[in-house]
C-alpha cells in the first residue's frame, strides 16, 4: 500500500453528511484501487498510512475519539454529539487550513494535539459546555485544571503550555470552525 494525498478543503464547504463521509486517511493498494482507512464519522482516527515506522506501536498512529468523560460518559456518545463535532472539527481544521503562519501539521503532531486537548473536552463537559464558541469569557477558569495530571498531581510546565496552546489555537482557528 501507498500513502495517498487527501485532498485539502475546508470544512465550512460540505453539509453534515458530506463532512462525515469526508476521508481522512487513505491508502492506495497496489493495484491503484483507493482505500479509506477513516472518515471524519469514524470513532478511530486510524493514521497509519501516514505514520510508516514499524517500530512504533498501532496505537500511537491513531485518535480514538470514545475517550472517558468527567460526568462518566464518553465523547461519542449520542449526548456530547455536538462536542464531539466540535473536537473532530478543530483537529482536522488544523490539518486541512493550518494556523495562520504555520506549516501544515503532520498526523503524529495531530494526534498530539488530540491528546493536549483531552483535559480541556473533560473540563468543558463538567462546565456544562458543548461546543468551543461557548469557551468566550470561561478560558481564564480552565488554567489551573490545565496544570492537574491525573490524581490532581501537578504536570510539567511544557505539558500546561502544550494544554493552554489547545486554547489558542481553537481561538486562532475559529473563522474555520463550523
Amino acid at each position: 500500500l501507498a500513502v495517498s494525498a487527501l485532498y485539502a478543503t475546508s470544512l465550512a464547504h460540505h453539509n453534515g453528511v458530506e463532512k462525515r463521509r469526508l476521508p481522512v486517511s487513505q491508502a492506495r493498494a497496489a493495484d491503484g484501487q483507493l482505500l479509506v482507512v477513516s472518515r471524519f464519522a469514524d470513532d478511530v482516527w486510524d493514521f497509519w498510512p501516514y505514520i510508516p515506522h514499524e517500530n512504533r506501536p498501532a496505537s500511537s498512529k491513531r485518535m480514538g475519539w470514545s475517550i472517558s468523560l468527567s460526568d462518566g460518559t464518553r465523547l461519542t456518545d449520542s449526548c456530547h454529539e455536538e462536542l464531539l463535532e466540535s473536537a473532530k472539527s478543530f483537529i482536522w481544521s488544523l490539518y486541512m487550513t493550518p494556523l495562520e503562519g504555520k506549516k501544515r501539521p503532520s498526523m503524529t503532531s495531530l494526534i498530539h494535539r488530540f491528546y493536549e486537548m483531552v483535559p480541556l473536552l473533560r473540563w468543558m463537559v463538567g462546565k456544562g459546555l458543548n461546543r468551543f464558541r461557548l469557551l468566550d469569557g470561561h478560558t481564564l477558569d480552565y488554567v489551573p485544571v490545565a496544570r492537574l495530571g491525573s490524581r490532581t498531581t501537578i504536570v510539567s510546565d511544557s505539558v500546561v503550555s502544550a494544554r493552554l496552546a489547545v486554547v489558542e489555537a481553537l481561538y486562532q482557528q475559529r473563522a474555520k470552525l463550523t
